[in-house]
Formats: structure tokens, C-alpha cells, sequence
């Protein structure tokens, strides 16, 4: 006695799992033209991309390119300007470190010069 009912129970159900399987296959089937359509988009945009991100590859190499022929055609003219720039800096920080108003070639000479008399002047104390 269990076991029919068990089975009418077991029917049921598959019933009810059909109809249910079959509801969400309709409504499945009435969603492929949105999702053909979703697709196509997509594949649309990847090649819309694909091509975006070629152009950027290429305008940022030609930029670079452009960029080193500048720096390689004005280089004389920058290390020229650095250096200036360097001397000036040297000369500056020479004058409020040490006091002194003399130039680059002639600032090794004081130096020495400034630690003779300083050693001379120990030595006689």
C-alpha cells in the first residue's frame, strides 16, 4: 500500500517538474532574439575596441618616437643648459656656505690656501 502511493507520489512530482522544466524552456526560447542581438553587440564592440586599443598602441609609439628625435636633436642644447645651471648652483651655495666671492677656479686655491694658514696658525700655538 505504501509503495503505490509512494509511487503516485514520485509521478506527481516528475509532473510537476515537467511542467515546470517546460515553463522555463518557453520562456528561455522567448529570450533568444534579445540575446542574438546582445551578442552580435558585444562581438561589435570587442572589434570596436580591439581597433581603439591598436590606434592607442600606435599614436603612443609615434609620440615616444617624436619625443626622442627632440631630445636627441636639442641634447647639446640641454646639456648646455645644465651645466650652466649646475655652476650657477655651485657658485651660489659656495658664496653662503664659505663666505667667499670668488670663482670656481679660483675657489680650490682659497681652500688650500685658507688650510695652510690654518694649519700654520695651530702649529704656532
Amino acid at each position: 500500500m505504501k509503495d503505490v502511493k509512494q509511487v503516485k507520489d514520485l509521478e506527481a512530482e516528475k509532473e510537476m517538474l515537467m511542467a515546470s522544466n517546460k515553463s522555463l524552456a518557453e520562456f528561455n526560447l522567448s529570450r533568444e532574439p534579445q540575446y542574438v542581438v546582445g551578442k552580435q553587440r558585444l562581438q561589435e564592440l570587442s572589434e570596436e575596441g580591439a581597433s581603439l586599443c591598436h590606434s592607442n598602441r600606435e599614436q603612443s609609439f609615434t609620440a615616444e618616437t617624436e619625443f626622442w628625435r627632440h631630445v636627441t636633436r636639442n641634447s647639446p642644447c640641454l646639456t648646455a643648459d645644465c651645466s650652466c645651471r649646475v655652476r650657477r648652483r655651485i657658485r651660489c651655495h659656495c658664496r653662503k656656505i664659505l663666505g667667499w666671492r670668488y670663482g670656481l677656479r679660483q675657489l680650490p686655491g682659497k681652500i688650500f690656501s685658507t688650510k695652510e694658514t690654518n694649519a700654520s696658525a695651530q702649529s704656532e700655538s
